[in-house]
């Protein structure tokens, strides 16, 4: 296998859509389903379902998918890092993300390139992990959400977007019609509920506990292309930040409806050493602030 196959692979899972994934690749239709179907004789098993509403994830394609993410991932990190050692691509600012969902709150063409910087990116999986990284010159500024603790002294926290929690559902779901929804909507809805914030996800859970229910939790995945297919197929309703999620929203089946829960707010920022001083790192923050302003 190819990485140019896993692409292919990614891509497909996240449209669900042989027109949509190769306009999105650039490439022919027929290109697409060859690259797919070369893949599945590959592994000598199939990976997705096809049918006329579209192509869908079979349990082992749904098994491997995240597999595939950290694989091209890695690979794209480790290129850009011979790249720049090479000195083919100027000044390299490494940007750790809290946790996987994180990295989507950035369009990718923004994070591969700005001017003369080469932007080298990574999931840390837990705040912890990222501020281990910080210290140990692994990284040079992590993207996460709003520190609920006091900092260390030697680490300083830079907002960057806030906004509250959106619903992310099927268009012909019923709370679809509504502009907004409250927390007594959601008393019966099967809920995705990524956990990517304890604190948010701790206080959106009290909150219903007041209101007089439960949620009803159907998944905690973190993988946004799992939780754009259950949202497609009508199996739950999706908590999710805005900012995070809208961006890679290519479906018409779905939408976003923002919850009206006063107290709840998801807010991103950047984690950084007090003593970091570059440029390079100036220029990005103020480049990321600009596209939330």
């Amino acid at each position: 296998m190819t990485p140019i196959q896993l692409q292919h692979f990614l891509s497909l899972a996240q449209t669900t859509s042989m027109n949509r994934a190769a306009a999105t690749l650039f490439i022919t239709q027929q290109a697409l389903s060859k690259s797919i179907s070369n893949l599945e004789d590959e592994l000598g098993t199939a990976l997705f379902d096809r049918s006329p509403k579209g192509c869908y994830l079979t349990p082992v394609g749904r098994k491997i998918y995240p597999i595939v993410q950290i694989m091209l991932k890695d690979f794209d990190d480790r290129t850009n890092m011979i790249l720049s050692i090479a000195g083919n691509r100027g000044t390299a600012l490494r940007l750790g993300f809290e946790h996987i969902l994180m990295q989507y709150v950035l369009p990718v063409d923004f994070t591969s390139r700005i001017g003369n910087t080469q932007i080298i990116t990574w999931v840390a999986d837990s705040y912890s992990a990222l501020e281990d990284a910080l210290r140990k010159d692994l990284c040079d500024v992590g993207m996460i959400h709003r520190p609920e603790k006091r900092l260390p002294k030697d680490l300083s926290y830079i907002p960057v977007a806030a906004d509250k929690p959106m619903i992310l559902m099927n268009r012909s779901f019923y709370l679809a019609k509504k502009k907004e929804v409250t927390l007594e909507d959601l008393r019966f809805v099967p809920m995705i509920i990524p956990s990517v914030n304890a604190n948010i996800i701790d206080q959106f859970f009290r909150k219903c506990v007041v209101n007089g229910f439960y949620p009803k939790v159907v998944s905690d995945t973190n993988e946004l292309g799992i939780i754009l297919r259950m949202v497609e197929e009508n199996a739950g309703a999706a908590f999710v930040a805005g900012y995070a999620v809208e961006p890679s929203i290519k479906n018409d089946s779905v939408v976003m409806r923002r919850l009206n829960c006063d107290g709840l707010v998801f807010e991103v920022g950047f984690l950084k050493k007090k003593q970091t001083e570059s440029k390079a790192l100036d220029s990005f923050i103020s480049a990321v602030k600009s596209l939330f302003n």
